[in-house]
């Protein structure tokens, strides 16, 4: 019986070193790209504040923003901790927001996110891809 030692028992994650390279990239390009997203939708937030209807009409659109910006440290932080539901967890976001980012067409102040967006998450398909075998790799139980 195989019981886990230290560190992992503790926070149940194992030390960031000892991740795969690739795994760790798409950890940081989350976390990256959905700070990038949170904070570009409150720079488009503070010239609406003296417009209160075109604020009113926007919030709706950039608190979806907001919340797959979220989405997106959520999932740098579950790949952080090798979760295999973390890589399930991003590749699901990665292909909503890909499906999502096709319809929606965001542009903040006439720059056009949809390349940078599409980018990022093609990325992340070719880390996932080529690193699936280890993405949970680590997080064991109780081997008998």
């Amino acid at each position: 019986m195989k019981l886990p030692s230290g560190n992992d028992a503790c926070n149940g994650s194992m030390d960031a070193r000892k991740q795969p390279v690739a795994i760790r990239i798409a950890s940081f390009l989350c976390y990256a790209w959905g700070i990038i997203l949170v904070v570009l939708t409150a720079t488009a937030l503070m010239p609406l504040r003296s417009k209160p209807r075109a604020l009113t009409a926007a919030l709706a659109f950039l608190s979806i923003v907001v919340l797959v910006g979220a989405a997106y440290c959520l999932a740098g932080y579950l790949l952080r901790r090798r979760a295999t539901s973390g890589a399930w967890f991003t590749g699901i976001l990665v292909a909503l927001t890909t499906a999502l980012q096709l319809v929606m067409h965001l542009n903040f102040d006439g720059v056009n996110m949809t390349p940078p967006w599409l980018i990022v998450n093609a990325v992340l398909i070719v880390l996932f891809v080529a690193n699936w075998t280890r993405a949970g790799a680590g997080r064991r139980g109780v081997d008998a």
